[in-house]
């Protein structure tokens, strides 16, 4: 079983003096494939695992910017995940490593090389009013520590908090209400404030 995908990420130009080292967009193609089935050779314990690559094109950030050159920032992982149902709240988690040059998801482009990051989440489901259903959660993401061609940056790891609902009836809609903690000062005269960054969501399956 695998699953792949293809997005282009568009940005609005800012009025912070940093703005313009953030404004081009970038292309992410993404594939990932199942390598082993939960609770494979019928035992409980046992996680799905999973392993794939994200591959951002065209990315011109930061030093990128000024030098006129796009670069590529990838990411491979491998990720468990595990599905408890037997209990009042079932929860779902995860944990994983990706071997990447990816700095911030490859919103300020490149690391300076490659490095090994663990990520990983937790997330629970509730049932809501009309039978409707929702889902907390809370991820973790390590990243690479230094800007390529910056020096003096120390990149924070990467906190997320989610609330995902579903409606009750045969309706293929999903609203989603994020919180990110992406980066703020991080380092003299680089202060990116995106500490507190909203993200709402909605999709709906044909």
């Amino acid at each position: 079983m695998a699953e792949g995908g293809f997005t282009r990420t568009f940005n609005i130009l800012g009025n912070d003096e940093l703005a313009p080292l953030f404004a081009n967009g970038f292309n992410a193609a993404h594939i990932k494939f199942r390598v082993m089935p939960e609770n494979a050779w019928h035992r409980s314990f046992v996680p799905a695992l999973a392993a794939g690559a994200i591959v951002r094109t065209q990315v011109r950030r930061v030093t990128e910017v000024t030098e006129r050159e796009n670069t590529t920032a990838t990411d491979f992982f491998l990720v468990g995940t595990k599905t408890i149902v037997n209990i009042r709240v079932p929860i779902v988690f995860n944990l994983g490593v990706k071997l990447t040059n990816a700095s911030m998801f490859g919103i300020a482009a490149n690391s300076p090389g490659w490095e090994v990051k663990p990520f990983g989440g937790l997330f629970v489901a509730l049932k809501a009013p009309m039978h409707s259903r929702l889902t907390l959660g809370a991820e973790f993401a390590r990243q690479p520590r230094q800007l390529k061609e910056v020096p003096g940056t120390v990149v924070p790891t990467t906190l997320s908090y989610m609330i995902r609902w579903r409606p009750g009836s045969d309706v293929p809609l999903t609203l989603e209400l994020g919180l990110v903690h992406l980066g703020n000062n991080l380092g003299a005269g680089f202060d990116m404030d995106a500490r507190h960054q909203l993200i709402v969501g909605a999709s709906y399956h044909f």
